[in-house]
């Protein structure tokens, strides 16, 4: 075997924690076995190795018998098979996943595959529902539709020896370098780099009871909330380096007097419009005035994610894009010129217990994109920057005091899937 056998028991300790979580409401099973989920990894890391015409291997393998699929899955996480399943087992090997390369993406379909004997084989393959995101959910189900991913060890291939574990539409965690990532809460929330954002758009918010002054500013937040989700989303499926940096409106000069470009820019691409307008149609149709108002605000978002899109391509030029709190383009090919950040570096807070040691990073070791980040976060007051690599991480930086930046290592590893 290619991986060692302790990942499989890190992948069987995140499952086991998942499983038996009191407020997930997961629906009692066995609990896979250790020899199965190393037999899945592994062949599956080896199928992430090859080429097949050219091409790097993409597939998605759920371990589940036919059995188990009839009696557990239907009904239950669907309305029909929608299946295809072979005519004879096909065995479950890393050349005869590379054969079927491309035909699922783990969003929308995956092999099915399951021991037998002394071997195991792929016996079909499973369709379902793929999830919007945040922007652009549609908000009613047809049972016609109802076919949910299979609540069952499911790894889908994200690049050259990289690996998304997942369940039924959450993330048990990643498999990068050979190590196991367990997936966390969304750095997302109020006592992670939700703090900071909420300063960063002039919100007030009570972090202990986490309650808004006004009904009005949730909804804001949320929006502007969805948005960076959906930037975190983009970056990740295309797993290259990009810097984005949001600067509050009072550091804007301050913040161009620290960087350079050859690509002066002036405009908006009036995502802060899109915004107002989402706002607008959700609350019509909340409150029944306005039924349209639901199909209005699905046009909307899928300009918004367009928009979006269109931020996150202006990360492809060397250097860092820079936006408002409300999406404006500052500038896009920035060169960061901040003078070097000697204070301390640490872990920012996080939700659920993690060894934290184990997770520090030396940023002396990262290239000059972080460096840069870090220096120009340490530099301007209120500034977030997300810093992609093109080996998988996006990590979060934030100046929490004047002595201090705060940095999280993956804004990826979240539960939910995309």
């Amino acid at each position: 075997m290619l991986l060692n056998n302790q990942l499989a028991l890190d992948v069987l300790s995140a499952w086991t924690d998942d499983q038996n979580h009191p407020h997930r409401g997961r629906y009692k099973k066995p609990i896979p076995s250790e020899k199965d989920l190393a037999v899945l990894l592994d062949t599956v890391f080896m199928a992430s190795l090859l080429h097949e015409e050219g091409k790097p291997v993409s597939t998605s393998v759920t371990w589940v018998s036919q059995t188990d699929f009839e009696n557990h899955e239907i009904g239950r996480m669907r309305e029909s098979r929608l299946t295809l399943e072979f005519g004879e087992p096909i065995a479950f090997e890393a050349h005869n996943l590379a054969k079927l390369s491309g035909i699922v993406n783990g969003k929308t379909g995956t092999l099915l595959a399951c021991p037998m004997e002394s071997s195991a084989y792929i016996w079909g393959v499973c369709y379902f529902m793929g999830g919007t995101g945040s922007i652009g959910e549609i908000p009613a189900m047809a049972m016609e539709v109802r076919h949910f991913s299979p609540d069952y060890p499911t790894v889908t291939i994200t690049g050259v020896g990289s690996m998304q574990i997942t369940r039924s539409g959450t993330v048990i965690g990643r498999v990068e370098g050979g190590k196991f990532l367990q997936a966390q809460a969304t750095i997302l929330t109020s006592f992670m780099l939700g703090q900071c954002l909420y300063r960063l758009i002039g919100i007030d918010v009570d972090l202990t009871s986490r309650k808004f002054k006004r009904d009005e500013d949730a909804d804001a937040v949320r929006s502007f909330f969805d948005c960076v989700d959906f930037i975190l989303e983009i970056l990740s499926q295309r797993r290259t380096g990009a810097t984005v940096i949001f600067v509050p409106p009072s550091q804007r000069e301050r913040a161009l007097a620290e960087t350079d470009t050859a690509w002066k820019v002036h405009g908006s691409l009036e995502i802060d419009r899109l915004q107002l307008a989402r706002l607008k149609f959700q609350k019509q149709a909340q409150e029944g005035k306005n039924t349209s108002g639901l199909l209005f605000r699905l046009k909307i978002d899928q300009a918004l994610r367009h928009r979006l899109r269109s931020v996150v391509d202006l990360a492809a030029i060397d250097g860092a894009v820079l936006l408002s709190p409300s999406f404006e383009v500052i500038g896009f090919g920035m060169k960061l010129e901040s003078p070097k950040w000697e204070k301390d570096v640490q872990h920012g807070p996080v939700v659920q217990p993690i060894d934290i040691e184990k997770e520090q990073l030396d940023f002396s070791r990262l290239g000059t994109r972080h460096n840069s980040a870090l220096n120009f976060v340490g530099s301007i007051e209120g500034a977030i920057a997300l810093v992609a690599s093109s080996d998988g991480p996006i990590r979060a930086l934030v100046r929490s005091t004047a002595e201090k930046v705060w940095y999280w290592p993956d804004c990826r590893v979240s539960m939910f899937a995309k």
